[in-house]
């Protein structure tokens, strides 16, 4: 019985270290100032795609707009997994620790987990350094369960997030409805401090 009981525990030990633990479930949105900074919605691709150190470094020194162009050699060595998102498409999207891309790229004992955004640089920023829209996270091991990375496209970069991403458009909703009730709570104030003003000069004639 100790036998069986210690060949489980390797056994769950080598499952860990062979990599399967690293899967990681994905899910990106749209920040909630990306509408007004565009003044509309932009098509966004955001590719997700688990690499090596080598290849996290190659990544380091390329952009977006080259890693995106017609072509790519570098876009498809990666096997990447697309999300798009768009005027029409807001709701923030989820790649799940099980999806395919996931058995390719384990096969390379892959150290960083990259989300490269296809969406126009901000107007004042340069192409020197590092392109803000290429995000490069190392990969933690050693745990039984996947785990879960939140990520947003704001205006020319795309940022971890410590929370679920939400859709802009709800966001935006929300906030029209909470100015239309404050708007509507100050009509309100003023039409009865009108009404009392009107009561005192009533009162101040009739006297």
């Amino acid at each position: 019985m100790k036998k069986i009981a210690v060949f489980a525990v390797l056994t769950v030990f080598s499952v860990l270290e062979s990599g399967c633990a690293t899967r990681m479930t994905v899910q990106a949105g749209l920040s909630e100032n990306i509408k007004e900074y565009y003044s509309i919605y932009p098509s966004v691709e955001i590719d997700i795609a688990a690499v090596t150190g080598e290849e996290a470094e190659e990544l380091k020194k390329t952009t977006a707009d080259s890693y995106f162009s017609v072509g790519s050699s570098k876009r498809e060595s990666l096997s990447p997994y697309t999300l798009t998102f768009s005027a029409e498409q807001t709701v923030p999207q989820t790649m799940k620790y099980n999806v395919p891309q996931w058995d390719k790229w384990l096969e390379k004992e892959p150290e960083k987990i990259v989300v490269i955004a296809n969406m126009p640089r901000k107007t004042d920023e340069t192409e020197k350094g590092k392109d803000p829209r290429i995000l490069i996270l190392d990969m933690s091991s050693g745990f039984m369960h996947h785990k879960e990375l939140y990520v947003e496209a704001k205006p020319g970069s795309v940022v971890r997030i410590y929370k679920e991403p939400e859709d802009p458009e709800k966001i935006a909703e929300q906030k029209r409805k909470e100015a239309e009730k404050i708007k509507k709570k100050e009509a309100q104030k003023k039409a009865k401090e009108k009404k009392t003003d009107n009561k005192k000069t009533t009162s101040q004639k009739k006297g």
